[in-house]
């Protein structure tokens, strides 16, 4: 994917003033398939937080500056499907260097908080240069922050095209909400060295919203919560009302939220460590199935593992399946191609420990391999008893007998006994 400068549009800066931009890879062939995805990166939300973030060295980062960022950048995940769907469409990735989760369009701190013009800019600059229009089909997500700037855009998505209204309207689009199901609830403990001013993502987020200008706010949303519009921001009570259809994917045990929660103990390696943070984590996981459960209406599918993840989507665990044999990819492509079965839901409840079925794929290989080193043990031992065992050596040895013997169990893709699930 080649980066693609947005410095002919004023407004659509990063943090430290450089001109935002996007990756862009065109289809291979003509297609009406698009799909933007907008990047993570977590944010600011006060003073000294974006003095953190974005002060002296650091306010050339690629968090917070364009400047260093690579002319090509490689697809992966989603934007590296092999389906044809996702294979064959026009594909974009937004880098992330706004620190406002792609959502606001102000200054403060001596920094810019440009996230929303960054967005306008790219869907302007699809439809006047790519060729985006009538009759497309564009999916629109991202992952973490990123997920949280599409939440808070999805509805607004179509009436940022610079097309004729009816244009618009011919212009289908879906949402892709990867790891934006925060859960309102206050962290088992403050941040002890860094991020003093960090008091819980509700918090943080209540800060974003009284200086970061964040105007798509959802008018169902933004009527129920007069009184605290930074819950608009906020996935537990934002997913609730976007009306867009869309794909949300939520870990039952997410790597960010819980580091968050037990005061910043390594993100991906922030694992609980004693009674406290195991009870935590599982009223967490619990809190979050109970959240899926409420979104799975109308033209959703809601996808959430019991797996110690963050903001896959973009990752080769895009890919894989679950307990039950699901994964993200199928359950992207049920939202685009079978929308007459929606609502969807998938939520895996099968085990009883932490970060679990999760590397499914894993198990099934390590299962086949085993089975391999058994069948050709068998088989030695039936060639060298061959005059003695030949019944036996037709029954389990395929190159003597008639393969797997009548009543054996096939062993599914999900790394179980059953039938195998054929992958999406």
């Amino acid at each position: 994917m080649r980066l693609h400068s947005l410095s002919a549009y004023a407004d659509a800066l990063c943090s430290d003033g450089s001109p935002a931009g996007y990756y862009w890879q065109p289809a291979a062939a003509e297609s009406g398939d698009w799909i933007v995805m907008l990047l993570s990166g977590g944010w600011c939300w006060d003073a000294p937080s974006c003095e953190e973030r974005c002060g002296g060295e650091r306010r050339s980062s690629h968090l917070c500056s364009s400047r260093a960022w690579p002319a090509e950048r490689e697809a992966t995940g989603v934007l590296a499907s092999p389906h044809p769907r996702l294979g064959a469409a026009n594909k974009i990735l937004v880098p992330y260097c706004t620190s406002d989760a792609h959502m606001g369009d102000a200054a403060a701190f001596g920094l810019e908080f440009r996230g929303a013009a960054v967005v306008r800019a790219v869907l302007h600059d699809l439809v006047t240069t790519r060729g985006l229009g009538p009759g497309a089909r564009l999916l629109f997500g991202g992952v973490s922050a990123g997920a949280r700037g599409a939440m808070v855009h999805l509805d607004y998505v179509r009436g940022m095209l610079p097309l004729p209204r009816e244009a618009r309207r011919r212009v289908e689009v879906r949402g892709l909400i990867d790891s934006a199901m925060w859960l309102d609830d206050p962290p088992l403990r403050p941040w002890a060295s860094t991020r003093k001013s960090f008091f819980g993502l509700a918090n943080a987020t209540a800060n974003v919203a009284s200086f970061a200008n964040v105007t798509h706010l959802g008018e169902e949303c933004a009527e129920e919560h007069a009184d605290e519009l930074w819950r608009c921001l906020f996935g537990a009570y934002r997913l609730l009302s976007v009306r867009t259809p869309y794909l949300a994917v939520g870990s039952q045990f997410d790597t960010y939220q819980l580091d968050n929660d037990f005061g910043g103990c390594g993100h991906w390696g922030c694992r609980p460590s004693g009674p406290e943070e195991e009870a935590f984590a599982w009223r967490f996981a619990d809190e979050t199935a109970a959240l899926a459960r409420s979104l799975a209406v109308g033209e959703r599918y809601v996808y959430s593992s019991r797996c110690h993840r963050h903001a896959d989507s973009l990752g080769g665990d895009f890919f894989l399946r679950g307990c039950g044999g699901v994964s993200m990819q199928a359950a992207l492509l049920r939202l685009l191609e079978e929308p007459a079965t929606l609502p969807g839901l998938w939520i895996d409840e099968q085990c009883d420990h932490f970060d679990c079925c999760c590397r499914p794929a894993d198990r099934t290989t390590a299962t086949a391999a085993a089975a391999s080193l058994a069948a050709i043990g068998l088989c030695v031992a039936a060639y060298a008893l061959r005059e003695a065992r030949r019944r036996v050596a037709k029954a389990v040895c395929p190159s003597e007998g008639e393969g797997v013997p009548e009543g054996t169990p096939a062993v599914g893709t999900n790394g179980t006994s059953g039938p195998a699930v054929e992958r999406v």
